[in-house]
Protein backbone atom coordinates (compact mmCIF):
# COMPACT_ATOMS: atom_id res chain seq x y z
CA UNK A 1 0.00 0.00 0.00
CA UNK A 2 1.46 3.55 -1.40
CA UNK A 3 2.34 6.16 1.73
CA UNK A 4 0.17 8.42 0.21
CA UNK A 5 -2.72 5.85 1.61
CA UNK A 6 -1.07 5.22 5.39
CA UNK A 7 -2.10 7.28 8.16
CA UNK A 8 0.25 8.62 10.79
CA UNK A 9 0.56 6.83 13.80
CA UNK A 10 -0.69 9.06 15.99
CA UNK A 11 -3.19 9.34 18.98
CA UNK A 12 -5.72 9.67 15.83
CA UNK A 13 -4.88 6.40 14.57
CA UNK A 14 -4.97 4.21 17.92
CA UNK A 15 -8.37 5.79 18.34
CA UNK A 16 -9.70 4.85 15.07
CA UNK A 17 -7.47 0.96 14.94
CA UNK A 18 -9.40 0.53 18.23
CA UNK A 19 -13.21 1.78 17.00
CA UNK A 20 -12.12 -0.24 13.58
CA UNK A 21 -11.21 -3.43 15.45
CA UNK A 22 -14.52 -3.33 17.63
CA UNK A 23 -16.65 -2.79 14.80
CA UNK A 24 -15.09 -5.53 12.85
CA UNK A 25 -15.80 -7.97 15.64
CA UNK A 26 -19.47 -7.10 16.04
CA UNK A 27 -19.48 -7.08 12.09
CA UNK A 28 -17.91 -10.52 11.93
CA UNK A 29 -20.43 -11.48 14.72
CA UNK A 30 -23.16 -10.74 12.40
CA UNK A 31 -21.40 -11.53 9.23
CA UNK A 32 -21.08 -15.46 10.98
CA UNK A 33 -24.34 -15.72 12.33
CA UNK A 34 -26.42 -13.96 9.40
CA UNK A 35 -24.49 -14.54 5.75
CA UNK A 36 -25.00 -18.43 6.16
CA UNK A 37 -22.06 -18.81 4.27
CA UNK A 38 -19.79 -20.96 6.59
CA UNK A 39 -16.18 -20.36 7.46
CA UNK A 40 -14.97 -21.27 4.33
CA UNK A 41 -17.36 -19.23 1.66
CA UNK A 42 -17.63 -16.41 4.03
CA UNK A 43 -13.42 -15.79 4.63
CA UNK A 44 -13.51 -16.36 0.62
CA UNK A 45 -15.79 -13.35 0.15
CA UNK A 46 -14.37 -11.29 2.52
CA UNK A 47 -10.85 -12.09 0.80
CA UNK A 48 -11.78 -11.40 -2.50
CA UNK A 49 -13.20 -7.69 -0.90
CA UNK A 50 -9.84 -7.29 -0.16
CA UNK A 51 -8.14 -8.23 -3.05
CA UNK A 52 -10.55 -5.75 -4.94
CA UNK A 53 -9.21 -2.67 -2.39
CA UNK A 54 -5.80 -3.50 -2.87
CA UNK A 55 -6.64 -3.04 -6.59
CA UNK A 56 -8.00 -0.03 -6.31
CA UNK A 57 -5.50 0.84 -4.36
CA UNK A 58 -2.62 0.51 -7.02
CA UNK A 59 -4.61 2.82 -9.51
CA UNK A 60 -5.45 5.70 -7.26
CA UNK A 61 -3.31 8.44 -7.25
CA UNK A 62 -5.40 10.28 -4.74
CA UNK A 63 -3.88 10.75 -0.83
CA UNK A 64 -6.55 9.32 1.70
CA UNK A 65 -6.84 6.55 4.28
CA UNK A 66 -9.97 5.09 2.82
CA UNK A 67 -8.40 1.64 1.46
CA UNK A 68 -6.41 1.38 4.38
CA UNK A 69 -8.72 1.04 7.11
CA UNK A 70 -11.46 -0.60 4.77
CA UNK A 71 -8.84 -3.41 4.48
CA UNK A 72 -8.45 -3.56 8.19
CA UNK A 73 -12.07 -3.97 9.00
CA UNK A 74 -12.49 -6.58 6.10
CA UNK A 75 -9.49 -8.53 8.08
CA UNK A 76 -11.00 -7.92 11.81
CA UNK A 77 -14.16 -9.01 10.38
CA UNK A 78 -12.78 -12.42 8.84
CA UNK A 79 -10.42 -12.72 12.12
CA UNK A 80 -13.54 -13.25 14.25
CA UNK A 81 -15.02 -15.38 11.71
CA UNK A 82 -11.80 -17.39 11.95
CA UNK A 83 -11.14 -17.41 15.84
CA UNK A 84 -15.13 -17.90 16.41
CA UNK A 85 -14.47 -21.74 14.12
CA UNK A 86 -11.21 -22.38 16.02
CA UNK A 87 -13.08 -21.75 19.53
CA UNK A 88 -16.65 -23.30 19.12
CA UNK A 89 -16.15 -25.51 16.06
CA UNK A 90 -12.53 -27.38 15.98
CA UNK A 91 -13.26 -26.88 20.28
CA UNK A 92 -9.94 -26.29 20.46
CA UNK A 93 -9.37 -24.46 24.70
CA UNK A 94 -9.15 -21.63 24.70
CA UNK A 95 -6.32 -21.14 26.95
CA UNK A 96 -3.85 -23.29 24.42
CA UNK A 97 -5.37 -21.29 21.69
CA UNK A 98 -4.23 -18.23 22.86
CA UNK A 99 -0.86 -19.49 23.74
CA UNK A 100 -0.47 -21.01 20.15
CA UNK A 101 -1.38 -17.77 18.63
CA UNK A 102 0.62 -15.72 20.89
CA UNK A 103 3.50 -18.16 19.49
CA UNK A 104 3.19 -17.70 16.06
CA UNK A 105 2.42 -13.92 16.06
CA UNK A 106 6.27 -13.48 17.85
CA UNK A 107 7.85 -16.00 15.62
CA UNK A 108 6.14 -13.68 12.43
CA UNK A 109 7.38 -10.50 14.26
CA UNK A 110 11.00 -12.13 14.42
CA UNK A 111 10.92 -13.19 10.74
CA UNK A 112 9.91 -10.38 9.43
CA UNK A 113 12.55 -8.34 11.77
CA UNK A 114 15.16 -10.86 9.82
CA UNK A 115 13.98 -10.59 6.21
CA UNK A 116 13.56 -6.38 5.99
CA UNK A 117 16.09 -4.93 5.13
CA UNK A 118 17.38 -1.39 6.29
CA UNK A 119 16.87 0.15 3.36
CA UNK A 120 13.26 -0.94 3.41
CA UNK A 121 13.12 0.77 6.99
CA UNK A 122 14.40 3.95 5.82
CA UNK A 123 12.22 4.20 2.88
CA UNK A 124 9.21 3.48 5.02
CA UNK A 125 10.71 6.39 7.52
CA UNK A 126 10.53 3.84 10.15
CA UNK A 127 6.97 2.46 9.44
CA UNK A 128 6.28 -0.73 8.46
CA UNK A 129 5.96 -2.02 5.04
CA UNK A 130 2.29 -2.80 4.34
CA UNK A 131 2.93 -5.65 2.26
CA UNK A 132 1.52 -8.56 2.68
CA UNK A 133 3.58 -10.05 5.56
CA UNK A 134 1.83 -7.52 7.39
CA UNK A 135 -1.76 -7.70 6.78
CA UNK A 136 -0.86 -11.06 7.69
CA UNK A 137 0.25 -10.21 11.09
CA UNK A 138 -2.56 -8.01 11.07
CA UNK A 139 -4.82 -11.32 11.03
CA UNK A 140 -2.92 -13.23 12.93
CA UNK A 141 -3.02 -10.30 15.81
CA UNK A 142 -7.13 -9.88 15.30
CA UNK A 143 -7.28 -14.04 15.38
CA UNK A 144 -5.31 -13.31 18.90
CA UNK A 145 -6.88 -10.33 20.23
CA UNK A 146 -10.62 -12.37 19.81
CA UNK A 147 -9.33 -15.20 21.44
CA UNK A 148 -8.14 -13.13 24.17
CA UNK A 149 -11.27 -11.39 24.68
CA UNK A 150 -13.40 -14.65 25.10
CA UNK A 151 -10.66 -15.97 27.59
CA UNK A 152 -10.58 -12.40 29.49
CA UNK A 153 -14.75 -12.42 29.35
CA UNK A 154 -15.44 -16.03 30.12
CA UNK A 155 -13.33 -15.77 33.67
CA UNK A 156 -13.85 -12.02 34.59
CA UNK A 157 -17.23 -11.26 33.27
CA UNK A 158 -17.55 -9.58 29.99
CA UNK A 159 -18.27 -6.08 31.30
CA UNK A 160 -15.58 -6.27 34.16
CA UNK A 161 -13.11 -7.91 31.14
CA UNK A 162 -14.15 -4.72 29.16
CA UNK A 163 -13.64 -2.30 32.01
CA UNK A 164 -9.96 -3.81 32.50
CA UNK A 165 -9.17 -4.45 29.21
CA UNK A 166 -10.32 -0.33 28.63
CA UNK A 167 -8.69 0.94 31.47
CA UNK A 168 -5.57 -1.45 30.21
CA UNK A 169 -5.32 0.10 26.84
CA UNK A 170 -5.87 3.51 27.75
CA UNK A 171 -2.85 3.52 30.21
CA UNK A 172 -0.60 1.80 27.21
CA UNK A 173 -1.81 4.62 24.58
CA UNK A 174 -1.59 7.66 26.94
CA UNK A 175 0.70 7.30 29.48
CA UNK A 176 3.28 5.01 28.13
CA UNK A 177 7.34 5.22 28.06
CA UNK A 178 8.41 5.68 24.40
CA UNK A 179 11.73 3.86 22.80
CA UNK A 180 13.31 5.47 19.98
CA UNK A 181 15.95 2.46 18.81
CA UNK A 182 19.02 4.24 17.76
CA UNK A 183 22.82 3.77 17.18
CA UNK A 184 25.43 4.70 19.66
CA UNK A 185 29.01 5.89 19.10
CA UNK A 186 31.33 8.08 21.13
CA UNK A 187 28.71 9.24 24.04
CA UNK A 188 26.07 10.28 20.76
CA UNK A 189 23.27 7.96 20.24
CA UNK A 190 21.44 8.82 16.56
CA UNK A 191 17.39 7.51 15.98
CA UNK A 192 16.82 4.82 13.66
CA UNK A 193 13.33 4.88 12.55
CA UNK A 194 10.47 6.26 14.07
CA UNK A 195 8.80 6.04 17.49
CA UNK A 196 6.43 3.51 18.51
CA UNK A 197 7.09 -0.33 20.25
CA UNK A 198 5.13 -1.98 16.94
CA UNK A 199 8.10 -1.09 14.68
CA UNK A 200 9.98 -4.06 14.98
CA UNK A 201 11.47 -4.28 11.99
CA UNK A 202 13.95 -0.99 12.81
CA UNK A 203 15.57 -3.16 16.19
CA UNK A 204 17.65 -5.37 14.04
CA UNK A 205 19.81 -2.08 12.59
CA UNK A 206 20.08 -0.41 16.18
CA UNK A 207 22.39 -1.40 18.95
CA UNK A 208 20.49 0.97 21.51
CA UNK A 209 16.91 2.11 22.38
CA UNK A 210 16.39 5.50 23.64
CA UNK A 211 14.24 6.59 26.17
CA UNK A 212 11.56 8.96 26.04
CA UNK A 213 9.83 9.73 29.18
CA UNK A 214 5.98 9.63 29.22
CA UNK A 215 5.39 13.45 30.01
CA UNK A 216 7.48 14.28 26.54
CA UNK A 217 6.14 14.23 22.80
CA UNK A 218 9.45 15.04 21.00
CA UNK A 219 13.55 14.85 21.78
CA UNK A 220 15.23 17.96 20.11
CA UNK A 221 18.77 17.25 19.00
CA UNK A 222 21.56 17.45 21.23
CA UNK A 223 19.38 16.56 24.08
CA UNK A 224 20.87 14.51 26.78
CA UNK A 225 18.67 11.15 27.06
CA UNK A 226 18.97 7.81 28.93
CA UNK A 227 19.91 5.49 26.73
CA UNK A 228 19.74 1.80 27.14
CA UNK A 229 22.32 -0.50 24.81
CA UNK A 230 21.44 -3.60 23.44
CA UNK A 231 23.60 -6.18 23.41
Amino acid sequence: MKNIHMPKVDARYWASILMASIFGTNLGDFYAHESGLGLMAGVGVLAILAGLAFLAERRDQTPHELYYWLVIIIIRTGATNIADYLAFRVHIPAIPLSIALGVAIAAFALWMTMTESKAEVEANRGLPDTDAKYWVAMLFAGVFGTVLGDVASHYYTQANASIGLGLLLAIILLGRRQFLRGTYADGTVTPVGGAGSHLVAALAHADALIVVPEDDTTVEPGADVEVVLLG
